[in-house]
């Protein structure tokens, strides 16, 4: 995975150094994020299904022609985790994903008060964590036990489709619908031992707004 990122890095790179006098694309984006299944199969039945939670999304974009562009996805989201109705804890990601972009409308790229559609296609890598809390918590606390549950950072694809609209040349309102792909395996930690394990499944949709400004390089 560590090799898969850097690769990507360096292609970027050679991307950006090959197209010098172009314009370097940074967007800000924040939404809802939900999920369709339980966060966790086969541990405590206390983690049930996922809130929709938000999400926050910063990104660099580089063209390389008129149509494809590269570029690197940092996000952030975060759930509550209930069960029966009580709030027991939190899930959150960190996911770091260098895509590509293909616009569809490639002329429109550089205009003025036109419209942009795209989709994107990103492998990266996702780092988890569950924090619980609450009521599952005090009770450990009550019987004097450490309780944690520990989840695997893993593999992350995200794919999607967006909208740019400018305002100006260089600024653009952008509207981003994606689903990212997220599982991995969660362990019941203890007393500082594993006492089970688990599926965990944190692959969902996110709903992303907000906007894009392109500087000239």
């Amino acid at each position: 995975m560590k090799r898969t990122l850097l690769f990507a890095a360096i292609f970027c790179f050679s991307c950006v150094q090959a197209n010098a006098g172009e314009r370097l694309g940074i967007g800000l984006r924040a939404g809802p994020s939900f999920y369709t299944q339980d966060v966790l199969g086969g541990t405590s039945d206390a983690f049930g299904p996922l809130k929709t939670g938000p999400i926050v999304s910063g990104n660099l974009t580089y063209p390389i022609t008129k149509s494809i562009s590269v570029g690197l996805n940092v996000e952030w989201e975060t759930h509550e985790l209930q069960s029966q109705g009580r709030e027991i804890g939190d899930a959150d990601a960190v996911s770091v994903i260098p895509f590509v972009e293909y616009d569809f409308i490639a002329e429109h790229f550089i205009g003025q008060g036109e419209d942009l559609f795209y989709v994107f296609l990103g492998l990266g890598y996702n780092i988890n964590w569950i924090s619980p809390e609450g009521e599952l918590k005090q009770k450990a606390e009550a019987l004097g036990v450490g309780y944690d549950v520990e989840v695997d950072d893993t593999f992350a694809l995200k794919t999607g489709v967006g909208l740019e609209s400018y305002f100006t040349k260089n600024l653009a309102f952008n509207l981003e619908v994606g689903w990212k792909y997220n599982k991995g395996d969660a362990d019941e930690i203890v007393n500082g031992n594993k006492v089970n394990s688990g599926d965990f499944n944190g692959s969902g949709v996110s709903v992303l707004l907000g906007l894009r400004y392109y500087f000239p390089l």
